[in-house]
C-alpha cells in the first residue's frame, strides 16, 4: 500500500504492543523490539474504512475498536475485523462521525455528533441511544465516560450527566443534568486516573 502513517493520532497499547492510529490505517509497534517489521492495518488488507476518528482497546476481550469519521466501526481481534454498520445506515442527518470510544464492563459508549449510543461487546448489538438536542439542533458529544455509576458527556455547551440504568446511558436527554459550573464551556476530553474525573476547554 501507499498510505501515509506519519500523522499518530491515536496510541493504544495492546499486550506490550503499541497499536498506532493514524488517519488512514493503524500499524503495530513493539518497542521492546523496534527492529522488527512493522504490521500495517488497512482497508487494503484488513480493515473496512479510511478515516480513522477514535479508538480503544479491551482487554476483557482482547478487542480493539476502532471508529471512522463516516461512522463505521471496526472491531479487531487476532488480526480479524467485523465491521459494524448500524451508524452510518441510520436515518438521522449529519456528521456520523465516531469522535470517541469508552469500554466498560463489556459495553462501549460512542460518542458522535449525534449523542452517545452503548454497545454490547458480548452480544455484538447496539443497547441504547441518547440523542443530544440544542436548539432543536443535535448536540456533539465530544467523549463520554462511566464514573461512579453515572454517565458523563463532555460538549460545546459544557458536561452533561445521567446516572447508568441496566449498564447504559439513559435514553431520554431531557433528564441529563449539566455538571454545575460547566454551562457554556467548551468541554473536549475527559480522563478518569486514579479514580478522578478530570476534563479539558
Amino acid at each position: 500500500d501507499l498510505f501515509s502513517y506519519s500523522d499518530v493520532k491515536y496510541l493504544e497499547e495492546v499486550q506490550g504492543i503499541l497499536y498506532c492510529g493514524t488517519e488512514n490505517g493503524v500499524f503495530l509497534f513493539d518497542s521492546n523490539n523496534p527492529e522488527r517489521e512493522w504490521i500495517k492495518y488497512n482497508k487494503t488488507n484488513v480493515l473496512s474504512n479510511v478515516g480513522v476518528s477514535a479508538m480503544e482497546y479491551d482487554s476483557t476481550n482482547d478487542l480493539l475498536m476502532i471508529g471512522y469519521e463516516n461512522g463505521a466501526i471496526d472491531l479487531l481481534k487476532e488480526g480479524q475485523s467485523q465491521i459494524v454498520l448500524d451508524i452510518p445506515w441510520n436515518n438521522f442527518t449529519g456528521s456520523k462521525a465516531v469522535n470517541h470510544i469508552f469500554i466498560k464492563d463489556n459495553v462501549a459508549l460512542i460518542s458522535g455528533y449525534f449523542g452517545i449510543a452503548s454497545y454490547d461487546l458480548e452480544n455484538r448489538e447496539f443497547l441504547e441511544t441518547t440523542f443530544f438536542y440544542q436548539n432543536g439542533n443535535y448536540l456533539a458529544v465530544n467523549e463520554s465516560v462511566i464514573y461512579n455509576e453515572r454517565v458523563y458527556a463532555t460538549t460545546n455547551n459544557g458536561i452533561y450527566s445521567h446516572a447508568i440504568v441496566d449498564g447504559v446511558n439513559y435514553p431520554n436527554f431531557y433528564d441529563w443534568q449539566i455538571v454545575p459550573n460547566t454551562n457554556g464551556l467548551d468541554a473536549n476530553h475527559v480522563e478518569i486516573f486514579n479514580n478522578e474525573f478530570y476534563f479539558s476547554t
